[in-house]
């Protein structure tokens, strides 16, 4: 009562008015630990749910719906939205304008289209845009795990690192290819990447240009030259930070002038049919023998689980038939069941990259259908490059130190094609 608030508590018949209980305190504790107990198990429930790989989503994303049977199925209106801003952002567009067009032609948002809810925010948004590019679901995925709450005492929920996804592959039908998003996911990364906001020129390469010292991204500077704009790029860390590393600066005109060369290699090996045979060799060969050892491995877990449910049943036999004590059949039942839980992970993580390993066989043809429509072309000159032709052939390329005896400018660089990597050592 030394502040005078007055606490009444009418289901445990409480009113420091009428009498003080000095059980409170402890009735407090025990209420605490309570909820906490209750925490505990409910985390244990949701946890072992989502390893099995159930859906911990409670409702459909936008672009789905339920069935009958509670199963995620496509919501076809919605669904060619979604397939519509993939479209747009995938062919340069950003998520403002993106953002800005939905709102323009009336396009519902997702809330008002699934609940029929008005909002005071009625436009479609830039977190909107940018919230169904990094749904891994569009591709047909189930995505456990991806938030986490610090404490039960605290509905605030925070984002776990990509690393900790628990990621079950086509569970559901797509409405994007797995292609498309990959690519969105590694535009987006690219476009966190710094960029000069004050230069009056796009640059072409931005996003694409890692230092070879530092690992770090190479930023745009424009000068403006007699006839136009002149684009170098130099390594932000030097920039932003000097002295941690060399600037590693370059013209924009020399990567192009080795992009194309790289390039016209590739096509000529293309019309000569000689491409498919030299990317077998340098590509194909690592892929091979990392399938083969992902199921060798796939094998023997398989098998070690079967020898487990043997000797699991043998050790209910024998605790029957009383050949063992009830303490030696508990030890040995909670080891052999923690060993299976542990090899049913390693199947899981192996079945994965077994899907990723049979994903990676496909990339050569996806890389042979790019070198295809470059060879198309009459001659590949630099009006050729444009972003979106650079987004689809290019993972990224290093800029590295100068290299000897050559003009000033004149540096090592090595491009890193999207599908199979770094080429090189071409046929002559």
């Amino acid at each position: 009562m030394k502040n005078r608030i007055r606490f009444i508590s009418v289901c445990e018949n409480i009113d420091t008015a009428v009498k003080e209980d000095d059980f409170v305190p402890f009735r407090n504790i025990m209420n605490d630990w309570y909820a906490k107990d209750i925490s505990t198990k409910t985390k244990a429930s949701l946890y072992t749910k989502a390893k099995a790989g159930e859906r911990m989503i409670t409702v459909p994303i936008y672009g789905y719906k339920y069935d009958e049977n509670k199963q995620w199925i496509i919501d076809e209106p919605a669904a060619e939205i979604v397939r519509r801003i993939f479209r747009m952002y995938l062919s340069g567009v950003g998520i403002s304008t993106i953002a800005r067009t939905l709102t323009e032609e009336g396009v519902d948002r997702p809330l008002k289209y699934k609940r029929g809810q008005d909002s005071e925010f009625p436009d479609w948004s830039r977190e909107s845009i940018r919230s169904i590019l990094t749904h891994q679901e569009y591709c047909g995925d189930t995505v456990n795990f991806k938030t986490l709450k610090l404490s039960y005492k605290s509905k605030k929920q925070i984002r776990r690192p990509k690393e900790e996804y628990l990621i079950f592959l086509d569970t559901h039908p797509a409405i994007i290819t797995r292609e498309e998003y990959e690519d969105i996911s590694m535009l987006l990364e690219q476009q966190k990447r710094q960029t000069n906001k004050k230069s009056r020129k796009e640059s072409l390469l931005r996003g694409f240009l890692i230092c070879g010292d530092c690992n770090c991204n190479l930023i745009a500077q424009h000068a403006k030259v007699k006839t136009g704009f002149s684009t170098s790029y130099v390594c932000s860390t030097y920039h932003h930070h000097f002295r941690r590393c060399t600037s590693h600066s370059i013209n924009e005109k020399l990567i192009i002038a080795k992009l194309i060369d790289t390039l016209q290699k590739l096509t000529e090996m293309y019309r000569n049919g000689e491409l498919i045979s030299y990317l077998d060799t340098v590509v194909f060969d690592d892929v091979k023998r990392e399938q083969n050892e992902t199921n060798e491995q796939l094998i023997k877990v398989n098998k070690r689980l079967e020898e487990i449910d043997v000797v699991i049943k043998n050790l209910y036999e024998d605790k029957v038939l009383g050949n063992i004590s009830n303490e030696i059949f508990l030890d040995l039942h909670n080891s052999f069941r923690e060993e299976k839980e542990t090899l049913r992970n390693q199947v899981y993580s192996l079945s994965n990259k077994a899907v990723a390993n049979r994903d990676n066989s496909q990339r050569i043809n996806r890389f042979v259908q790019i070198i295809k429509e470059f060879s198309e072309c009459e001659a590949i000159t630099a009006d050729t490059l444009n972003r979106a032709v650079i987004f689809n052939t290019i993972d990224h390329i290093v800029i590295g130190k100068r290299v000897p005896k050559e003009e000033k400018n004149q540096r090592q660089i090595d491009i890193y094609f999207k599908y199979v990597g770094l080429l090189g050592n071409f046929p002559h």
